[in-house]
């Protein structure tokens, strides 16, 4: 396989992780009584889950745009740092509560799922992966 294939067919399996299995799970306890409940990634909460989508799929349709765009690593580079970023800002926003709400003992934890992990660990090779070809390719051009 060529290594634009390869690319591409990493891209398609970003976006297919978030149809497989749940994103994350939350688990609710309140007063002993405790709710696990699972997320899907394509609908986490409202403008995440938009760019949880929206990212894999700028990556996908980049090749048609590739003749407009001088330095293409570049960007794909930033939209790989803007996904691992939304994912970031995912994690941090639902990180565990613990307290009283109506008198009552509240603990809500979360944590990422079969689909969430896959995500994060395709978003972080694929940066890997781009940023070592991106500074193979600066090397390259300096060296001329």
């Amino acid at each position: 396989m060529t290594e634009k294939n390869i690319r591409m067919v990493s891209y398609a399996l970003l976006l297919l992780s978030l149809f497989v299995g749940n994103f994350y799970k939350v688990q609710a306890d309140i007063d002993g009584f405790v709710k696990v409940e699972g997320v899907k990634g394509y609908t986490t909460a409202d403008g995440i889950g938009f760019l949880l989508l929206l990212f894999p799929l700028l990556l996908l349709a980049l090749p048609l745009y590739q003749g407009r765009i001088k330095q293409v690593e570049r960007v794909r580079i930033g939209y790989l740092i803007g996904n691992i970023g939304t994912l970031i800002c995912l994690l941090l926003f639902m990180r565990h509560y613990s307290g009283s709400l109506d008198e009552e003992w509240v603990s809500i934890s979360f944590r990422l799922g079969l689909s969430g992990w896959l995500y994060l660990m395709l978003s972080a090779g694929n940066l890997i992966w781009e940023w070592r070809h991106y500074r193979k390719r600066q090397q390259s051009i300096q060296e001329r």
